[in-house]
Parts: structure tokens; sequence; C-alpha cells
């Protein structure tokens, strides 16, 4: 059977049944056809203010006074053609980038009404194209005041803690402060840093670890965590009645801080750039001159260089009429004129047992914000993460609202590197392993997304990758290499038969500075690329709605062939759909169909199956 397509509207019934619900491990529309998610995040523009409009090695980055994020990622006017070039290249979703600075940054118990109406606007206009939306409250490192993005500048108040010393005490590493200095991936080592790691600790475990800490007369963990649920609540009050958002992914990348730690000599990360203290330098750093390690990527690893001197002058990072308080709380003290660490295992036990950071402080947290955001949106779907040194998946209550583990995944070399090779990996684990060749550099990107679906499946949860993509180079000519890259990780995604959204979709890209954002470079978009970039390994078709059971998807992104397999319920009536993108309607389409009887209305193919396998093959010529 061949087709020559000429464009036509998406059919109503495509975007009619938007609402997603779990079936197992699985997500299924209302009608219960499986749904694969095919989503980009949009995006990380949304990280930054739009005043001031600054990237974040610019001077005057980090106000706090005056600033709105309304605007971002992108206006509510123009978002009816980004969202269609999206719906176009045949994603079926979106992760929409928010933060808990854009909703509240005018100080605690307060809600930036623009904003939240921005937000909404975007996913109106996401559901005119018939896309689904998930929110992502999305921080790094925090907060942009410790080096990356999320929480308001008054949380820091909160703890006591002084943004104005953050640079010279070497509390965190900021772009603004290091410019050109600044290392490519160096933002994420303000996990190890003082400013990030006691705002994690205090967030989820201050109530363990800092009880006396109070703000005004409230916990601290408790007023952090209160306020946090009061602007996510707010925002879903307002999104409630969208059918097309499907679900709150309730925090980026949540880090752990102190907590665990068995001991302060070390961190447990894999990532040293620049300078390293250890715990316990991080914090004697808040107040006296430390001598840390500098480190540098190289070849397959990471090597100590040399020494560097954090906090020379010694400055507190703590306002004045507040505590140190990790010295306080009897961490760590000045015993014969040297700082010493007291409590080597304060953050690694909890009521005379190991802390298992996820089970006692990640799943609270998540449950009660779960059920804050319930309340006001009830058919809404709770998108969780982990952090990756949890390895596991977490054990979510029967009774809290359905939730989807979305965890993160990159390929760690081309992350570090900032560079990609097909013919060329490694394996990290449980030993280090050279892979060389394409097919089995494949195999290990499906090995490495099958253990985290194993993870998830394990909890019983629907499994979608949150974020997954790769760095680019301001060199155009490379924009091929980072397209097969972008393929391979799509088809170890496919091989798994889960979904995922690419990071990302940021108009405001330039060749010349990258997503704005600490030296990253992973849009798909910009303002020199205005029609994309790396677009072969975008567009292709994707099954919309499968009555029965996916068991294989495909596509060959040199051959334009796409192959889909499920096993039908040939009891349903309600028909399987496949969208064409919009690139490949002029193209004649070539399809063979076993086991259903195949029709097309516009840019869909529909399936009405009369065997319980079905096969489809559909090749653009």
């Amino acid at each position: 059977m061949s087709w020559s397509c000429q464009h036509q509207e998406q059919s109503s019934d495509a975007v009619a049944t938007l609402r997603l619900q779990v079936d197992g491990t699985r997500l299924v529309d209302i009608r219960g056809r499986e749904v694969v998610l095919r989503g980009i995040n949009v995006g990380g523009g949304a990280k930054l203010p739009a005043l001031p409009r600054l990237r974040t090695d610019e001077s005057g980055f980090r106000r706090a006074s005056d600033i709105f994020f309304v605007d971002r990622p992108f206006s509510v006017a123009d978002a009816p053609g980004h969202f269609a070039r999206i719906a176009g290249w045949g994603f079926n979703a979106i992760r929409l980038v928010v933060s808990w600075e854009g909703i509240a940054h005018a100080g605690p118990d307060t809600i930036d009404a623009a904003y939240v109406a921005h937000v909404r606007g975007l996913a109106v206009a996401a559901e005119a194209e018939g896309l689904r939306v998930l929110i992502d409250f999305h921080q790094d490192v925090w907060s942009r005041w410790s080096g990356g993005d999320g929480a308001p500048h008054w949380t820091f108040a909160a703890a006591g803690l002084d943004v104005d010393k953050f640079a010279t005490t070497g509390a965190a590493v900021l772009h603004d402060v290091e410019g050109e200095a600044m290392l490519p991936v160096q933002w994420p080592t303000n996990h190890s840093k003082l400013a990030t790691a006691t705002m994690f600790t205090l967030f989820f475990a201050g109530n363990a670890f800092a009880p006396d800490l109070r703000v005004a007369d409230e916990a601290v963990q408790d007023f952090l965590q209160r306020q946090y649920r009061f602007a996510a609540r707010a925002l879903a009050e307002r999104l409630a009645d969208v059918d097309a958002v499907i679900g709150y992914d309730l925090m980026n990348e949540p880090g752990l801080g102190y907590i665990g730690l068995p001991s302060l000599d070390a961190w447990e990360t894999q990532l040293t750039l620049g300078p390293m203290p250890t715990p316990a330098q991080s914090m004697f750093a808040g107040t006296l001159p430390q001598t840390v390690g500098v480190w540098s990527f190289g070849g397959l690893g990471f090597s100590l260089d040399g020494e560097t001197t954090l906090n020379a002058a010694a400055e507190s990072v703590w306002l004045l009429d507040a505590p140190d308080i990790w010295r306080t709380a009897g961490v760590w003290d000045i015993v014969d004129g040297i700082p010493t660490v007291l409590q080597d295992d304060h953050f690694a036990t909890i009521d005379e047992r190991p802390v298992d950071f996820v089970g006692d402080f990640l799943m609270p947290f998540y449950v009660a914000l779960a059920n804050e955001i319930a309340a006001v949106h009830p058919s809404a779907l709770m998108f969780i993460e982990t952090p990756a040194e949890a390895n596991a998946a977490p054990n979510w209550p029967a009774a809290a609202p359905p939730a989807v583990f979305a965890p993160h995944w990159y390929d760690a070399l081309s992350l570090i590197s900032r560079d990609f090779n097909p013919e060329f990996n490694v394996r990290r684990e449980p030993e280090l392993e050279l892979i060389s060749g394409r097919d089995n550099v494949q195999a290990l990107f499906v090995e490495q997304i099958a253990e985290i679906v194993a993870r998830g499946h394990a909890g019983d949860f629907p499994v979608v990758i949150g974020e997954y993509g790769v760095p680019f180079d301001p060199d155009p000519a490379t924009d091929a290499r980072r397209a097969e890259a972008l393929h391979m990780y799509d088809v170890a995604l496919m091989q798994n038969r889960v979904g995922g959204f690419l990071w990302h979709y940021n108009p405001e890209h330039t060749r010349a500075h990258g997503d704005a954002w600490n030296l990253e470079d992973f849009s798909v978009i910009g303002q020199d690329d205005p029609e994309g970039r790396a677009t072969a390994a975008l567009i292709r078709p994707n099954a919309v709605a499968i009555a029965g059971e996916l068991t294989t998807q495909s596509w060959d992104m040199a051959a334009l062939t796409y192959r889909l397999a499920y096993r039908a319920d040939i009891e349903t009536t309600l028909p399987t759909e496949i969208a064409i993108p919009l690139d490949f309607m002029n193209h004649k389409l070539v399809l063979t169909v076993e086991g259903a009887k195949a029709t097309r209305q516009g840019n869909l193919i529909t399936l009405k199956a009369h065997d319980s396998n079905v096969e489809l093959s559909l090749q653009m010529r």
C-alpha cells in the first residue's frame, strides 16, 4: 500500500483524550490505550529570569529584586508557533520547565499571579496543538545564588546564609564570578559545596540534623517544605482544568546534601572538577581558610592537579545574627586552634540506624506534596525522581496519588567530554571497561536504560526518562554527529519500550553563548538555527495510542523506515494511531500492515486489528 500525503489538520479524536492513567507499569489514555510519551523539555530558558535578561556569566545575573519570569521560556503569543513545530516534528508531549523562584520570588507566602497565568497560557497553547504537558518543578543545585536555578533568594536567609559571601568562601562556584575560568560541567560540583549541601540537608532533613534551627516559630525544614508546597499548589489550582496537563514532576534532580555521608572526609561522587573541598572542608571554609584539591578531566577520568585556598580572607558566610549551623549542631568546632570534626557520622544515622535518604526523607516530602497537588488537581499523575546515588526505585504508598518513575539518563562520557564518538564509550560499573564499535556502544545505551526501567518496574511504576540529550558544539559541521547521538539514544529508549523527554528546546539559544546558562549547549533550536539543528534525529513517526500492548517500535533514520508491533486487544473498537511528522507529508508513504486494517486521515494512520499480533512497516520515500 502506498499513499502520497498532503498535510491535513490532526483529527479531533487524536487530541480528545490527553489525560493519562497508570495501568500497572504502563501509561494509558482514558480509553485504556497504551501511550508512550515522546517529549521534549521546554525549556532551559525558563531557568533564567525574563528580567534581568542576562546570561549566567554577566554581572547582575543573580539580582534578587525587580525580577520576573513571565515570558520564559517564551511568550504566550509566540507559543502556538513553537508548539506547532514541536508537534510537527512528531513529539506528543512537553516537559514544561517552571521554578519555585518564578512563582514566589517576592518572598514567603507570596505568589506571582502573572507568572502563574503565563504558565497556564503556555499549557493551553500546547493543548491546542495536541501536546500533553508535564509540569516540571525545576531546580539545579538549589538556586541561582548557589550556581544553578530553582529556589528563591529568601530561602538562604532562612538558613542564615549570606549569599554575597558564597564566592569568596568557596560556598558555591558562580559563573558570573568565575567568568572565562569557569569549566564546562563544573556547575554540578556545587552539590559538593557548602551552600547547596546545606540547603538540601535542611530542606529534606533539617528536623533530624539541625533540629534547633527555626524560622520564627517553625522548624526550618517545615518552613521550607511548606513554602514549596504552597507554591506548587497555587500553580496546580490554575492548571487543574487544562486536560493537557497530565501531571507534575515534583522536583527536578533532588540533591542529598550531606545526608547519608558515612564520613565527612570525602564526597560520594564521581564528578570532581575545579576546587573540591571535602564535606568537612566545605563547612570549615564558611569561616576559615582551607586548602583544597583542584581537579581536572582528561582522557577517561579525573585527576588531581594541585591545590588552592578557599576563603583566604577568613570571611564568614553566615549572616551577622545567624549561627554557623553545623558548628552549632556539634558537627565540628575549633580544637586547639584547629577546625576539627567532632561527629564524623552526624549525617549517617537516624534513630540509631543507617540513614535511607529516599525512604526517610525524600518519599515523605513527595507524598505530602503529591497529596497537596491532588487536592486541587485530582487527575494529575506524580512524576518522581531519585538521586542517581540512590540506585533504587522508591516505595510508593498505595494510598498516594498515582505516580510515574521519571529519572534522567545522560551518556556520561559525552556529557563530560562535550563530544560524541559513536564508535567508543566506557562502561564504568561494575568496573571500568572500554567499549568499541557502534553496535557495542548502542548496546551499552540500551543496557543502561534497561537498568533504570528494571528499577522502576521493581517498584511497580511506569517509567519515563525525564531528561536525555547531548551537548552540542558551536560549529554547525558537528551537528550530524550530534544527530547520530540523539538517534542512538532514541533507539535505546524504543528498544526498552519507554518514553522520554529530550533536553531541550530554547529559542533564545545562540551558537556564541549556547543556552546562556553555565556554559551548557543542549538546545535543538535557537536564534542561529530557527528551524532546528540535528533535526534528522528529531523528526520521525510515533505511535500516539496503542490499542493493545506495545512489543516493538523502531526507526531507521537513514532508511526513513518506521516499524511498530503490538499485541492487539481485538475485542476493542478503538484504533491504534500513528502520527506522521509534517516534514514527511509530501513524501510517498509505503505502508505494509499485517493483522490490521489501515486507514489515513491527515497526518494520522489508524489501525483496526483483526488479529492479536499486529505489525506495521512505514517507509518514507
